[in-house]
C-alpha cells in the first residue's frame, strides 16, 4: 500500500499542484476507481495481464473521474500512476469499504454493534 508521504513524492514529480489537491478528491479517486476496475479492464486488449493495473487509464474512465473528482488530465494520470497498484491489489483496509456489503460486514465484524443502523439485531423503531 503507498503511504503518504510517496503518494506525495509521486504527485510531486508529476508537476501536480498539490496545494490545490483536496483529501475528498483522492478518496473519491481511489473509491471509483476500485469500483470502475472490470470497466478499465473492458478497454484494454485481451493481453493485458488482468491480474495487473495497467499502464493508463482508458480516455473515457479518464474522463469520468475528471468530473466527478474535479480534477484535470494530468492531475488524474498523476494519481493512477501513484496508486493504481494499491487499486488493484487492495488491502484489508480498503477491501473493507469498497462497497455498502463490504462496509456492513466490516461493522459487524468490528464492533458495529455500537451503531444501531450497523446492528439487523436492533430495531431502532420499537419502543423498548
Amino acid at each position: 500500500m503507498v503511504s503518504l508521504a510517496r503518494l506525495v513524492q509521486v504527485l510531486s514529480a508529476a508537476s501536480v499542484a498539490l496545494s490545490n489537491i483536496l483529501l475528498s478528491q483522492i478518496i473519491a479517486f481511489v473509491l471509483l476507481c476500485s469500483c470502475l476496475k472490470n470497466n478499465i479492464l473492458l478497454i484494454w486488449p485481451s493481453t493485458q495481464d488482468p491480474m495487473n493495473a495497467p499502464p493508463i487509464l482508458p480516455n473515457e474512465t479518464n474522463q469520468f473521474l475528471q468530473n466527478v473528482c474535479n480534477m484535470d488530465h494530468s492531475d488524474i494520470e498523476a494519481q493512477w500512476n501513484a496508486v493504481k497498484d494499491d487499486i488493484w491489489h487492495p488491502d484489508e483496509i480498503l477491501q473493507g469499504i469498497q462497497n455498502d456489503n463490504s462496509v456492513q460486514q466490516m461493522f459487524k465484524l468490528n464492533g458495529g454493534q455500537h451503531y444501531y443502523e450497523f446492528n439487523s439485531s436492533v430495531d431502532i423503531f420499537s419502543n423498548q
